[in-house]
């Protein structure tokens, strides 16, 4: 059972972390913190390995052996948990609920400049643009078959899916 709750609480990250970075983060580092992330999941995948061999062998045919494994899964859990308390809402989020203001503050903070930057105002120009573009699309089926008829789309959907699925299979 334990392992069927942090399969969905691995599940759960392993969307909103990246998309959270993508929603919030500035643009010239936006691929730089999602790679970073990857590479944490990878470098977490292999301390899982040497915790799980660590309690193996040294508990081994004991309830510790898989206790202590289950535990050390918790500690970062509940870090993340406690942490995303203090973490606002994303921009494009806040700009969505009819808050431009917010969403300005939040912009502010997490880029680290003043509110009348040229940044946030290209920023929040082109959330509300996309904001505008989504509002007059139709039926979501039909976008998401578009979205896999878009130039050289399809091949990046399966590139980025393989790499997800073969990760997991060999984790």
């Amino acid at each position: 059972m334990g392992r069927f709750v942090a399969g969905f609480g691995v599940g759960a990250l392993s969307l909103l972390v990246p998309m959270y970075q993508a929603e919030t983060a500035p643009k010239h580092i936006r691929g730089a913190l999602i790679s970073t992330y990857q590479l944490m999941i990878t470098f977490g995948i292999f301390l899982a390995a040497v915790f799980n061999y660590g309690a193996e062998r040294h508990h081994s045919g004991k309830k510790a052996s898989w206790q202590i494994t289950m535990g050390l899964s918790f500690v970062f859990a509940t870090i993340l948990g406690v942490g995303i308390i203090f973490f606002s809402e994303t921009p494009r989020f806040l700009y969505r609920k009819g808050k431009p203001e917010k969403a300005k503050r939040t912009m502010t903070k997490v880029y680290g400049v003043s509110e009348n930057h040229y940044v946030i105002h290209v920023e929040l120009e082109e959330i509300r643009q996309k904001l505008e573009q989504e509002s007059q699309k139709g039926n979501p089926v039909q976008e998401w078959l578009r979205m896999w008829k878009a130039p050289k789309m399809a091949h990046r959907l399966v590139l980025g899916m393989t790499l997800q699925m073969f990760q997991q299979l060999t984790g």
